[in-house]
């Protein structure tokens, strides 16, 4: 029998974004449906998660002010200097990784035809064994699941951690050269639509030469269901939420690239003319961009998603780019609204199901629909709350999205003709 190898060189958690969550829920569908009869499929990760360490008092202060935070990365904090530097040696030897003993003989000894990796390094360290051990006939397959280039995700997060521009130029100029190898390189590309490769397009000049040439393959996510057995009693008492509040919620990273700015001027216009609003925020604080100063507008910092989602009346997607979020399948399996902005995968899950409230990514255009969901009445938005679940339920549960990758696998296989 084949054997496909899915390699991730990490390890998976299905309540987090990005490849550990995205794995894990295939592997949680996987697991619930019949096996394919022709070949079957192997997931491979290899480090367990690191325990998280409590922060003293001084260092959450020293995070929680941009300048303290400057001096400390770049000249006072030797483990954050150390971290910088083993990665940049790292990044600057990629062309020299290569992937575990432990999985090169299983792709020699099993069988294997097909490697897909979730992680752009990872394909070259597969690209790399390959070429270094004359392995024939396996084709190395390539999902980046990264809301841009990743040269460009990765010098943000880089500024994002308090490190000089210097720096961070320095970190994009080596992820350039790694993601340029990976696309290139890999021998398929698989994304979950057209519009989640628009992200690349954006910010990638040469992403169509890399491509335009390249066996391109689709297929749409799936996340496994949130939920809480908590009533909404005892969450509007956790959250200390009044009675007579519209519940705005948003999960997520605060940066630019996920709109989380475009929330907030949306949200000041909204806060000065109403105070029938409540906008509940969870994701870690940066200080990159401030909040509103207002009583209706609360940071939660890391907060269980099942929860907040439970008492939330619409939920607001902002991102002025986006791949294809597992946040808003894992958000419609709440039956929560969503105003989500007009681009990449958001579009995508539209087209589908025409679920969504879209909003142009504009400021003025996210408080013309914030404003117009909270007029509407309880029986609209009830209306709007069935419609979006149903949509889950008929195309994004984790059986879903598992049989649609068999189901692409087997296409692959066999135009390759793979037998």
């Amino acid at each position: 029998m084949l054997k496909h190898l899915l390699y991730y060189d990490w390890h998976l958690d299905i309540r987090a974004g990005g490849p550990p969550g995205y794995l894990a829920n295939l592997r949680y569908g996987l697991d619930r449906i019949p096996n394919p009869k022709d070949f079957e499929i192997e997931l491979w990760t290899s480090k367990k998660p690191a325990e998280n360490k409590k922060k003293s008092n001084w260092k959450n202060f020293v995070n929680n002010h941009k300048f303290l935070r400057y001096l400390s990365v770049n000249y006072f904090s030797k483990s954050e200097r150390c971290w910088y530097k083993n990665y940049v040696r790292f990044l600057n030897d990629i062309d020299n990784q290569f992937i575990e003993d432990e999985v090169i003989k299983k792709i020699k000894d099993e069988n294997i035809r097909m490697v897909h990796c979730n992680y752009v390094i990872d394909a070259i360290k597969v690209i790399n064994t390959i070429k270094r051990d004359n392995i024939k006939d396996v084709k190395v397959l390539l999902t980046s699941h990264m809301p841009e280039a990743p040269s460009s995700e990765n010098f943000n997060l880089i500024l994002e951690m308090g490190y000089s521009w210097k720096k961070a130029e320095r970190f994009q100029k080596l992820w350039q050269h790694i993601e340029e190898r990976a696309f290139r390189e890999s021998d398929i590309l698989i994304f979950p639509s057209k519009e989640a490769m628009d992200p690349y397009y954006e910010t990638i000049p040469e992403f169509y030469e890399w491509t335009k040439d390249k066996d391109v393959r689709f297929f749409q996510t799936g996340a496994k269901a949130l939920e809480t057995s908590k009533t909404k009693e005892e969450l509007k008492k956790q959250f200390g939420v009044p009675d007579g509040k519209n519940i705005v919620v948003y999960i997520g990273r605060h940066n630019e690239v996920k709109g989380y700015d475009v929330l907030v001027e949306a949200g000041k216009k909204i806060l000065k003319d109403r105070d029938d609003s409540l906008f509940l925020i969870g994701g870690k604080a940066n200080n990159l961009i401030e909040p509103p100063k207002n009583k209706n507008w609360r940071e939660l910092g890391w907060v269980n998603p099942a929860e907040l989602l439970k008492i939330a009346d619409v939920f607001v997607l902002p991102n002025k780019r986006t791949y294809f979020d597992l946040i808003l399948l894992e958000v419609m399996s709440t039956g929560t609204p969503v105003i989500a902005s007009n681009t990449g995968g958001n579009k995508s899950v539209q087209q589908v199901t025409g679920s969504l409230i879209m909003f142009d990514g504009s400021v003025d255009d996210l408080d013309k629909k914030l404003l117009e969901f909270l007029d509407k009445s309880k029986t609209e938005k009830l209306a709007l709350s069935n419609k979006i679940l149903k949509a889950y339920e008929d195309n994004y549960t984790p059986e879903h999205f598992a049989q649609r990758y068999v189901d692409l696998i087997q296409k692959i296989y066999k135009d390759y003709g793979v037998v």
